[in-house]
């Protein structure tokens, strides 16, 4: 019943106000509405349990955000929009069918900030909900085939701002019946407490809520090197058995202002491949703090903002997410 999710499965957006920029070094530069990440808490939904749903969104201008939170055991593909493939009141019929004492959750989740999500899929209902929709001559072919290789919970959340509207798909991950506590996945957790220093003088003293225009920051973001959990992987046919090791850990670095640059020991750099500093990652036998921890940030001269806004958010290779922000001012050049 459980899958290797993708941290965040699907983002489209219906954009009547903006046009969507295309260049990928946009990538992290917040300068229009943006849903940044999907958050499942617990990452790892056991059976019995409530899965709390919020979304990490920006958006420039301050306008009013509203949220619609739904959810889907199976979804079409990109063709039909990603709609849902099994109609509620069908789900339902079937489930009613199955005499389960459990209630099950209605795909419409509400319009609050944050979402809640009752995992009440037992493996025996999830065979018998399988049985019946493969008996039924009208069953939809993606229902079952969803049924016969795990349901594929996702959640959907559409959020506005004026006449703006994203649309962001993130898969659910239930965790299967038997699973010990301890081996359950944990979403990552970063500080918004920072370390930051000039790239060309890391003695120098600096408000660490200030940045300085006309200079490359040094930054040291704060996490611990258990935020990458031991886990066993999934043994995969024609290979050999998995050993157990830490998890991959990678961070976007989101900001308002200036430029993220990739770094090493003798400080930022330039490439031809746009690869910048928008994203850092962690794999396992690497150095934690330097691999995953620093980054470098230009805030050029020619920078009009007078401040600056910096999202972290933290994925793990298992579909864990967690995030911190900070806010800076931007002083003048020294």
């Amino acid at each position: 019943m459980t899958r290797t999710p993708l941290p965040l499965l699907v983002s489209f957006a219906l954009l009547t106000a903006c046009n969507i920029k295309e260049d990928r070094e946009e990538f992290n530069e917040l300068d229009r509405l943006r849903v940044m990440a999907v958050q499942v808490e617990p990452a790892q939904v056991p059976l019995g349990e409530t899965a709390t749903l919020r979304a990490l969104v920006y958006d420039p201008a301050g306008r009013d955000i509203t949220y619609e939170w739904s959810w889907c055991p199976v979804r079409n593909g990109s063709g039909d929009g990603f709609s849902c493939a099994l109609p509620e009141d069908e789900l339902q019929e079937v489930w009613d069918a199955l005499g389960t004492r459990m209630e099950l959750p209605p795909y419409d989740l509400g319009d609050g900030e944050s979402a809640e999500f009752d995992n009440v899929f037992a493996p025996d209902m999830v065979a018998g909900l399988c049985q019946v929709l493969i008996g039924e001559q009208t069953a939809d072919e993606r229902a079952i085939l969803a049924c016969l290789l795990g349901l594929d919970i996702s959640v959907q959340v559409v959020v506005r701002a004026g006449g703006d509207e994203l649309v962001v798909l993130r898969t659910v991950e239930l965790a299967d019946a038997d699973v010990d506590p301890e081996d359950l996945n944990h979403n990552p957790e970063v500080s918004a407490e920072l370390e930051v220093s000039l790239r060309d003088d890391e003695d120098a003293s600096l408000d660490a809520d200030t940045l300085i225009r006309g200079e490359v920051h040094k930054l040291i973001a704060m996490a611990t090197e258990d935020q990458a959990e031991t886990f066993l992987p999934e043994k995969r046919d024609g290979l050999d058995a998995p050993t157990a090791r830490r998890e991959t850990l990678f961070m976007e670095w989101f900001i308002t202002a200036g430029q993220m640059e990739e770094g090493d020991e003798e400080g930022p750099r330039d490439d031809d491949d746009g690869g910048g500093g928008r994203t850092t990652t962690y794999v396992d036998g690497g150095d934690f703090a330097e691999d995953l921890l620093e980054n470098y940030w230009d805030i050029r001269k020619s920078e009009t903002a007078r401040s600056a806004r910096l999202f972290m958010v933290l994925h793990d290779e298992r579909g864990g997410v967690g995030w911190a922000e900070h806010s800076f001012d931007i002083g003048a050049a020294q």
